[in-house]
C-alpha cells in the first residue's frame, strides 16, 4: 500500500480512502484536526496518522510514503474539518 503524505512548511497530513477507517473501525477515533474532501481524509501528522499506522502494523499490512511537499500553506488547511 501507498499513502500519499503532503507536508508544508509547518505541518503533514496522511491521505487515505474513508473507506479504509470504515473498513478498520478506527473512523471514530480520528480527530477534528484532520480534514476530509470527497471520499479522502487528510490524517494530521501528529495523532491520527499514527491511529492509522499502529492499525496497519497491527494487521500485518505493509505500507510505504509517498511524500508530497509545498513551500507554502498546503490547501488540506482548507478542507472542510473531518467528522465521523
Amino acid at each position: 500500500m501507498i499513502l500519499n503524505f503532503y507536508t508544508d512548511p509547518s505541518h503533514g497530513w496522511l491521505e487515505v480512502d474513508l473507506d479504509l477507517l470504515r473498513k478498520y473501525g478506527i473512523k471514530h477515533e480520528i480527530s477534528e484536526y484532520s480534514y476530509m474532501k470527497g471520499e479522502k481524509a487528510y490524517l494530521e501528522e501528529d495523532l491520527d496518522a499514527g491511529t492509522l499506522i499502529r492499525e496497519l502494523k497491527m494487521r500485518g499490512i505493509e505500507f510505504k510514503f509517498n511524500e508530497i511537499h509545498t513551500d507554502r500553506d498546503a490547501p488540506i488547511r482548507n478542507y472542510k474539518q473531518f467528522q465521523a
